[in-house]
């Protein structure tokens, strides 16, 4: 079918419309109304004119770089009866904001005239919102008996007295920063980061009976702290993980393998690991040169903390009759800054080259860069298995659970030379972490035997890893220049023309054609990690036998701790991809940094204890008092106790 002009555009820039549908609607097919009077002496129709030929436009494939303009016409008046007039006017194909033009080719230009460039138009931006929690529970509680025994089973209830307490101290602790809500976050991130920058400050100066904190303010945070110390070399995680049980016989979890061969029993009621860890990285701006019109607000934080219990009590039959090794705990920091030399590469590149046009790209209102991670691990594993030599290779393996959580988030976004931010830019960094551990575990003989082999029922690790790295410079570098406030008031009334500023900016050698961002708004950027394990893994293992000599030739491996609670995050915010930062109101930068711990003031697994104290408390008649007895049925059973944990795993 064939269309004027202004039809093919149409068809072209928006698609083929039903037009013979819409002729169709204009149609007087109805019938007159009945009151008419008809005219008998009706006036003539006008002319036909034929009309001029018509301006075919053929389509080609499209190429950004060439501009059409339609050869110049007459204009086409079809006569009607007075006074409507119809006009038809050469039509100027228009051309997509986002192509690119060459001088040489535009209308009118010829070798040696000079062509006034002409500003493009950019793609803006879109805002990045994520908020993800990753929650796993686990209630892993056995109850294993092998052998002739039929006498009531110890008390396996652990002190929750002690766990409610330190549960407490963490949450009172970290309670001012976890309890932020992420509730309309989008709305409230101001307001956020100053709550926040109030709560590093309340922790920093926290005190409870047990517990150390230790904090570094501003440029003291620079660099990698390990327990509230600055160290150069990083301990390695896989240096300190407690070894993972032996593979040389078969191990069942939650049951028992049985196997004929060497009287050989190894009973393993830990061995657990919880571990989270999360990735972000947020590159949705990295300009070279960062220009805010209103203030700038930059909070850093971490915050680190390692509770744990491990108070175990091992009746003097046991191989050595000793907790074993100690509780490892482990706060790991690091911050770093860095600067990229974005103007270094343009200017090798292109030493010559001055801006002589710009591609600006306008986004109306606000920019938000949201990334909220919540990562969760609750476990209870108290195990109670009570048992004899069995004649044979005897493998108990009660715990040996694993759980993660793991989330890895990359926010990549367009590039610009120079990113102008007509309101604030509130840029903020937070790390939450918290392990605590229960462990309190029991290793008792109900006869009067001596076993022979080894025994550890310590050996934990609660590691907490951190880092926070940042691309671009951490305040202001200098004063705005005035060709950076003109430009976003040009671009703010519509003007997109660039300010003959930007041509002579020495910043700005090396790049011939800018691509810019004006945010009229404000712009958001906001990462906030928090991790938490908890875990309690109270054992209690009771060895029987009728005599001495039921338990003779047996060689007996016991291991009821070794459990690796694990947080790592790492941060990398490309903030700049260079040093170059102007900021015409103020601009505000903090980072904080908490490490602290809380272990019970008895504990003979603290790391560090005094030998003294602790041949003292393997003395003391108050943790040496055998446990009640009660009367349960002889089984292997796997449900919840009603233990203190029930109430934060539900």
């Amino acid at each position: 079918m064939h269309q004027d002009s202004i039809s093919e555009t149409i068809a072209h820039f928006i698609g083929l419309f039903e037009t013979q549908a819409e002729i169709a609607r204009l149609r007087h097919g109805y019938d007159e109304f009945s009151h008419v009077v008809k005219n008998p002496n009706p006036e003539p129709l006008p002319d036909a004119h034929s009309p001029l030929p018509r301006q075919v436009l053929e389509l080609t494939p499209n190429n950004p770089l060439i501009e059409y303009t339609p050869e110049a016409t007459q204009a086409h008046v079809i006569a009607s009866t007075p006074p409507l007039a119809i006009k038809l006017m050469p039509m100027r194909m228009p051309e997509p904001d986002w192509s690119p033009k060459l001088p040489s080719l535009m209308q009118g230009a010829s070798p040696g005239v000079p062509v006034e460039p002409t500003p493009l138009i950019g793609p803006v931006p879109g805002s990045v919102g994520m908020i993800v929690a990753q929650y796993v529970e686990l209630s892993d509680n056995d109850v294993v008996v092998i052998g002739g025994y039929s006498g009531p089973l110890p008390n396996h209830q652990h002190d929750n007295a002690a766990l409610n307490g330190m549960i407490g101290d963490l949450d009172a602790f970290s309670a001012p920063l976890t309890d932020l809500s992420s509730n309309d976050i989008f709305h409230t991130i101001p307001e956020f980061m100053a709550a926040a920058a109030d709560a590093a400050m309340e922790m920093a100066q926290y005190q409870a009976p047990g517990m150390s904190v230790s904090s570094a303010v501003g440029s003291e945070t620079q660099g990698t702290h390990v327990n509230g110390e600055q160290v150069t070399e990083l301990p390695v995680l896989e240096d300190w993980l407690p070894p993972e049980p032996s593979e040389e016989a078969p191990v069942t979890t939650g049951s028992v393998s049985l196997q004929t061969g060497d009287d050989s029993i190894t009973v393993a009621t830990g061995n657990n690991v919880l571990a989270n860890q999360a990735t972000i990285i947020d590159a949705g701006l990295a300009p070279a040169i960062v220009a805010v019109l209103g203030d700038h607000f930059q909070l850093d934080l971490i915050a680190q903390a390692n509770a744990f219990i491990d108070i175990d009590h091992v009746d003097a039959g046991f191989p050595g009759a000793s907790t074993g090794g100690a509780t490892a705990a482990f706060n790991i920091a690091s911050f770093t800054n860095n600067t990229l030399d974005a103007q270094g590469a343009a200017i090798a590149a292109n030493p010559e080259a001055m801006p002589t046009n710009w591609t600006v790209s306008i986004l109306e209102g606000d920019l938000v860069f949201l990334q909220w991670v919540a990562q969760y691990t609750f476990a209870s594993d108290n195990d109670l298995v009570v048992m004899t030599a069995t004649g044979s290779t005897t493998n108990i393996d009660t715990g040996n659970n694993g759980i993660h959580n793991d989330l890895s988030f990359a926010n990549l976004g367009l590039y610009y030379d120079i990113v102008i931010i007509g309101g604030n830019l509130y840029d903020a960094n937070l790390i939450c972490q918290t392990n605590i551990l229960y462990d309190n575990d029991t290793l008792q003989m109900l006869a009067d035997a001596q076993l022979s082999g080894s025994s550890e029922t310590s050996g934990n690790l609660l590691w907490n890893q951190a880092s926070i790295l940042k691309y671009g410079p951490q305040g202001s570098t200098g004063a705005l220049p005035d060709h950076y406030s003109g430009a976003a008031e040009a671009l703010g009334r519509g003007d997109l023309g660039m300010p003959d500023g930007f041509s002579g900016d020495p910043a700005l050698a090396g790049l011939g054609h800018l691509r810019v961002l004006y945010v009229t708004g404000n712009v958001y950027d906001l990462r906030y990690v928090e991790q938490t394990n908890v875990l309690t893994d109270a054992d209690t293992l009771a060895v029987y036998a009728q005599g001495a000599e039921a338990l003779a030739g047996s060689e007996w491996t016991v291991s009821t701790g070794q459990n690796a609670l694990t947080n790592i995050a790492s941060i990398v915010d490309y903030a700049s991809a260079s040093d170059t930062f102007y900021v015409g109101g103020g601009s505000y930068s903090d980072a904080v940094l908490i490490q602290a711990d809380l272990m019970d003031a008895t504990s003979s697994s603290a790391t560090g204890l005094p030998n003294e104290l602790v041949a003292f408390l393997e003395q003391e008649p108050a943790l040496q008092v055998t446990p009640d007895f009660y009367h349960a049925p002889i089984s292997h059973a796997d449900s919840a106790p009603a233990d203190v944990m029930q109430s934060v795993l539900a």
